[in-house]
């Protein structure tokens, strides 16, 4: 009998910020909250397991979900909770990172760059394209619960 192999690309057609900032990750959210349309709210830790080192690391994650774009926002840490490791090693001079997934045609994070570096304990802020990391596999994670309402 042939041998059928199923091959699922995950989609990265998102948007992404990266974010230096010394601030713990509620004050960030909180400043973003404020100078933003975004009400960012603390959800379950993203948890990665490595293969390799059989370790396991843990990422501070907030999400606003905006029902009338379609679009989910996310403020990741970079650094685990532990501080050992990265969620994009490539970005490690980034404490955060800002995604937005869902309907991404018009550039959905671009109004709220400006917002965010006007924040006066965001030290640098730049856009960085998903597809060219390597690492990218690592922002591909459940968030099923989000688009079922």
């Amino acid at each position: 009998m042939a041998k059928l192999t199923l091959n699922i690309q995950p989609d990265f057609e998102f948007d992404l910020l990266a974010i230096a900032s010394p601030l713990r990750d509620y004050r960030l959210a909180y400043f973003i909250n404020k100078h933003t349309t975004l009400t960012l709210e603390r959800t379950p830790d993203i948890e990665l397991n490595d293969p390799k080192s059989r370790s396991q690391a843990w990422y501070c994650r907030y999400q606003y979900y905006d029902y009338m774009d379609r679009i989910v926002f996310y403020l990741l840490g970079n650094h685990s909770i532990t501080g050992n490791q990265y969620l994009l090693p490539e970005l490690k001079q980034f404490d955060y990172l800002l995604m937005a997934k869902g309907d991404c045609s018009q550039k959905p994070l671009r109004p709220f760059a400006s917002s965010i570096r006007n924040i006066t304990q965001v030290q640098t802020l730049i856009e960085a394209n998903p597809v060219t990391l390597p690492s990218r596999y690592n922002l591909v994670f459940d968030d099923e619960e989000v688009f079922e309402n």
